[in-house]
């Protein structure tokens, strides 16, 4: 075989050699980047789309720092949970010889959720989907009914009809801040976190083709 010949096939040895190690060092990473890329922004958008069906809203979503899906939703709170309460309260005031007493009781429907002004951050990469959650919390207490009990006192008579319904209201609005906290200790919230946490993991189950790389967190 001429020098010529060798010479020749020694260089396309080295340029095919050159093209190979171009083409997985640079040019197939780049390749599985952009297309890695365009996957986590098509499961980004899917969702958005996922959350505002499920939730009434969008929250925002990010793809290598970047935000894919700003937040946007038509309301600034979200329930997720409601439950009945009852509370019960008593109060009463003297007034030299005498007194005024009532017990209270009252029928209330306490709803739990999320204040969707804060932060709803979901966050996509090649290794799965992360979420950052607002801690839930007790959105209203809503009386639907009460009954008056035990109404009387010490020569209540000379009570006017008008200090007996201060002192009525008085004992409502005391009985509301009892079934708030006999809220806050009921479990509501937790309900109202595992409710989003559940639908969260569903929607992510659905779009994401790494289930098992999941991470969902609240934020205090």
């Amino acid at each position: 075989m001429k020098l010529t010949t060798r010479l020749t096939l020694l260089f396309v040895a080295i340029a095919l050699a050159a093209a190979s190690v171009y083409y997985f060092l640079f040019k197939l990473p780049q390749e599985n980047s952009q297309k890695a890329l365009a996957a986590s922004q098509e499961a980004a958008r899917k969702i958005a789309d996922e959350f505002q069906r499920a939730f009434g809203f969008t929250p925002e979503v990010l793809v290598r720092d970047c935000v894919i899906v700003g937040r946007a939703s038509p309301i600034l709170e979200l329930a997720t949970v409601s439950k009945p309460i009852i509370a019960e309260t008593s109060y009463g005031e003297k007034d030299a010889m005498t007194s005024y007493s009532v017990v209270v009781k009252g029928d209330y429907v306490v709803k739990a959720g999320y204040d969707l002004r804060k932060r709803f951050r979901i966050t996509v990469t090649e290794r799965g989907i992360s979420a950052e959650f607002p801690e839930p919390e007790i959105l209203s207490v809503e009386m639907v009914d009460y009954k008056i009990m035990n109404e009387g006192g010490t020569l209540d008579v000379f009570w006017k009809q008008a200090s007996k319904q201060a002192i009525q209201e008085v004992a409502l609005k005391r009985n509301k801040e009892r079934a708030w906290q006999a809220a806050d200790s009921s479990g509501i919230l937790n309900e109202a976190r595992e409710k989003l946490l559940l639908q969260t993991q569903s929607i992510f189950e659905r779009v994401s083709e790494s289930p098992k790389n999941l991470s969902i967190r609240f934020r205090d």
